[in-house]
C-alpha cells in the first residue's frame, strides 16, 4: 500500500474512534429509559405526559417521589403536581421557558386534606422546594363546619422541573388531568373519574 494511503487509512480510523468516543454519552443517554425534562420538555408534542423527581421503575408504576400529571398544548401545560397515590396535590398551569413552568395553581381545601390558615406570604408547597406559590385567596367556598371545601388560588406559581424524569407511560388516566386550574374544570374532572 502506497505510503500516503497507509496515513490516509490511519487518520480516518483515529478520526472515526474519536467521534465514537465523544458520542458515546450521547448514545447512552438517547438509549436509556430516562429521560430529563430539562432535555425537551418545551419541544414535546402536544399530548400527556408524567414528570417526576425519581427515575421510572417497575415498582413504581404511578411515579416516585413528587410528579407532576399533565396536558401539554403549545408552550402551556395544565396538570396535577403532588405524590403518587395520596391526596396531597395541586392544580398547576403555565407557560413552560427553560427549566421552568411559570403560571398559577389552584389548591382544594377539605376536611380531609385542610389548609389551616390561607399563606400570605411565599411558600414552597412541597418538600422538595420545587413549587414556588405566592399571592393567594379563596375564590370558592361550598358546604358548611366540618364539610366544608374551600378553592385556594395562587395567582403566582412558579414549578421547577429541572433534573425531572419523563416517564414512558401517564400513571393515571386521560380523564384524571384538567383542562385549566378552574373550580369548574377541577370539578368536572372529579366527576369524570368517579363515573370511570
Amino acid at each position: 500500500m502506497h505510503p500516503r494511503l497507509k496515513i490516509l487509512g490511519f487518520a480516518t480510523k483515529t478520526l472515526l474512534i474519536s467521534l465514537i468516543f465523544w458520542q458515546l454519552p450521547l448514545l447512552f443517554r438517547c438509549s436509556s429509559g430516562i429521560a430529563q425534562a430539562e432535555d425537551g420538555m418545551a419541544q414535546l408534542p402536544d399530548g400527556n405526559y408524567q414528570f417526576c423527581s425519581q427515575p421510572e421503575t417497575k415498582d413504581s408504576p404511578f411515579g416516585s417521589g413528587v410528579c407532576l400529571w399533565f396536558r401539554k398544548v403549545n408552550n402551556r401545560v395544565v396538570g396535577n403536581y403532588g405524590y403518587p397515590q395520596s391526596d396531597d396535590f395541586i392544580c398547576v398551569s403555565g407557560e413552560v421557558q427553560d427549566n421552568l413552568a411559570t403560571g398559577e395553581a389552584l389548591a382544594v381545601s377539605w376536611p380531609g386534606r385542610a389548609w389551616e390558615e390561607i399563606p400570605q406570604s411565599p411558600i414552597d408547597w412541597d418538600e422538595e422546594g420545587r413549587l414556588k406559590l405566592n399571592q393567594a385567596s379563596i375564590i370558592h367556598t361550598s358546604g358548611s363546619k366540618d364539610e366544608r371545601i374551600d378553592w385556594i388560588q395562587f395567582r403566582s406559581a412558579v414549578l421547577n422541573f429541572k433534573d425531572f424524569y419523563r416517564y414512558t407511560q401517564v400513571g393515571i388516566g386521560e380523564e384524571k388531568i384538567p383542562a385549566s386550574c378552574s373550580v369548574k374544570d377541577i370539578k368536572q374532572t372529579w366527576n369524570s373519574s368517579m363515573g370511570s
